[in-house]
């Protein structure tokens, strides 16, 4: 059932067991379309101004850096980002 799910890509089912129910399973369906990467970041950019490298990815669930800064780039080369670079010249 989770494999299929993760093909269609919707959220995992929920199974509720014991303590709750005692002599019986009780399996939740959400038939909602798991968030893309650009959906959070984008809900995360909605309510602050910035976001940084490491933001995105703690939101994201992404663990590898380059795999962000790819992304990242990529919605930088769509138009959908501005990157702000320092006068400085100096990164982080």
């Amino acid at each position: 059932m989770r494999s299929e799910m993760q093909k269609e890509n919707l959220y995992p089912p929920i199974f509720i067991t014991y303590p709750t129910l005692s002599d019986s399973v009780r399996v939740v369906l959400f038939n909602e379309k798991v968030a893309t990467e650009w959906e959070k970041v984008k809900s995360f950019l909605e309510k602050n101004t910035f976001i940084t490298n490491q933001e995105a990815r703690d939101i994201t669930h992404i663990v590898q850096n380059y795999r962000m800064s790819k992304l990242l780039r990529q919605w930088v080369d769509r138009g959908l980002l501005i990157q702000i670079v320092p006068e400085s010249g100096y990164t982080r």
